[in-house]
């Protein structure tokens, strides 16, 4: 199975890129190709197997320019069918295979709007209104979890054929994993969303022993970054040289 990585151009040198395509690599078994929709990092090699689409950001909303580039790489015959997608904030922390990744959900979108801010609590408000309509008599799940998500292309294209998903500013943008996981009426398993943000190192340990995926916040926290360095310190075959955070 293919791992598609949807980057944006705001990161100044991708660190969490680096940092989880290493644990890709240390943890992920039965990986095809990994393929970069998006900005590639200067640190990036694309002479041992790395795959780049250049892909500019070209909405005002991060969510529209994720839901580009996603539906960019589900409409590319080269790539497999399902694939897994991933945010380059996901960490893989155990050994599984690629095909092992389940369809998962957090809970109701309606409860999980509540614990998100800004931009992501509105298009979440806008996801829930569009589902609603397509849906009225199902329950709504969130899959704004921060983990990989298997993406079946015919699934996933249906879906934003129906609804549309070209909101291209913070007001009027829709969520995609949640209108695919939604509309595509697939299997899916209820799981604890897992973001670190101010914990401690020792905290930080501990959780991931018991889980098989992990996230930290953009501006990671000084504890994150010990964590990252120290749990995935080899280079995968993708970057130029090691390199700390």
């Amino acid at each position: 199975m293919d791992v598609v990585y949807v980057v944006g151009g705001s990161a100044a040198d991708h660190v969490e890129l680096r940092y989880s395509l290493r644990s890709v690599v240390k943890y992920l078994r039965d990986v095809g190709g990994i393929w970069i929709y998006g900005e590639l990092p200067w640190w990036a090699r694309t002479d041992s197997g790395l795959r780049h689409a250049r892909i500019p950001d070209l909405f005002d909303s991060p969510h529209a320019n994720a839901c580009l580039k996603a539906h960019l790489a589900a409409n590319c015959p080269e790539i497999s069918d399902p694939f897994l997608f991933m945010n380059d904030d996901f960490y893989i922390c155990r050994e599984m295979g690629a095909g092992d990744v389940r369809l998962l959900h957090e809970g109701e979108l309606k409860s999980a709007s509540a614990r998100r801010e800004g931009g992501h609590r509105r298009a979440m408000w806008n996801t829930l209104a569009t589902l609603q309509r397509e849906m009225p008599d199902r329950p709504l799940w969130s899959f704004e979890l921060h983990c990989p998500m298997p993406v079946f292309k015919s699934s996933f294209l249906a879906a934003l054929r129906r609804v549309g998903w070209a909101g291209q500013t913070e007001d009027d943008a829709v969520l995609w994993r949640s209108v695919y996981g939604n509309l595509s009426r697939r299997q899916s398993w209820l799981e604890k969303d897992l973001k670190f943000r101010d914990e401690s190192l020792a905290s930080m340990r501990e959780t991931v022993q018991g889980t098989w995926c992990f996230s930290v916040e953009e501006n990671m926290s000084e504890a994150a970054k010990m964590l990252i360095e120290e749990m995935y310190p080899d280079p995968s075959p993708w970057e130029v040289a090691p390199d700390g955070i």
